[in-house]
């Protein structure tokens, strides 16, 4: 099975490019499963539409996947489209991020060429959707997705379980994202996690709604992964794309004690 995911068009400061972490985990997850993974940043890659759609064209994904906020779902829909209708009716096509997560039934009755919305965190559940459809099985039992059925039916299944351990997910797939293109303000960088979630409920956020409380990655495990990015890509500056991170004094220490046992590590290597 080949999956392709997209990061659609959008505006972006010439100061800054940034990395879309969570495809790289998707991606990562779905390569755990032996199967064949594409990404197209657009952003990064300064690509257009058609470029996009030479992209699928090319790759003969069976699966391609896009999504975002609000301002860049339609990109996404446009996409969806454009496959549907130039390529082929039978290439499965998912959406998700913050907004599809939350318009699922109004995105699918909206776009016809869209077939899946994946609410909430997607590692899991995208994997389980490549599994069933690599079956040739019905995806009614796959919990976290909104879809259509054969007979163009908008079914919206119960939610999923959250991962309870974040590290049990692979390290970020970079290989397959031009890294070299990430920088903020000249600087090369990545994209880090050191949690999910939040503990507050401010109303225009919808970080609470999706996570329902806040789960930690172990301080030895971000280590680890700011080490294997720089000894595999050359980059040592990261972004975290937490809401809140190290919101846990413990959590802090430990990630400090890690980072200076790391150091005596490298100066002596």
């Amino acid at each position: 099975m080949r999956v392709l995911l997209i990061q659609p068009p959008m505006f972006q400061m010439a100061s800054i490019v940034a990395p879309n972490l969570g495809l790289a985990y998707i991606a990562a997850v779905l390569e755990r499963d032996g199967i064949e993974v594409k990404i197209v940043d657009s952003v990064a890659e300064r690509i257009t539409y058609d470029e996009i759609i030479e992209h699928i064209r090319e790759f003969r994904p069976h699966i391609i996947g896009s999504g975002g906020q609000t301002p860049v779902s339609p990109h996404s829909l446009t996409i969806f489209r454009r496959t549907k209708r130039e390529i082929s009716p039978d290439i499965v096509t998912l959406a998700g991020g913050p907004h599809f997560t939350f318009t699922d039934r109004e995105s699918l009755k909206e776009c016809p060429e869209l077939d899946i919305v994946v609410r909430g965190e997607a590692e899991e559940t995208i994997r389980r959707v490549c599994q069933e459809l690599k079956a040739g099985k019905s995806l009614q039992d796959v919990s976290g997705i909104t879809w259509r059925n054969e007979k163009g039916q908008i079914i919206c299944n119960q939610d999923r379980e959250l991962i309870p351990d974040l590290d049990s997910i692979p390290f970020p797939a970079w290989h397959l994202f031009p890294v070299e293109k990430y920088q903020w303000m000249s600087t090369n960088v990545l994209g880090i996690s050191s949690a999910r979630g939040c503990p507050y409920q401010c109303p225009h956020c919808i970080t609470w709604k999706v996570h329902k409380g806040v789960r930690h990655r172990n301080p030895a495990k971000i280590v680890e992964e700011m080490v294997w990015v720089k000894r595999n890509f050359n980059i040592d500056t990261f972004f975290f794309y937490d809401d809140v991170s190290f919101l846990i004094r413990e959590q802090l220490e430990g990630f400090l004690e890690e980072l200076e046992a790391w150091r005596k590590v490298l100066l002596v290597v």
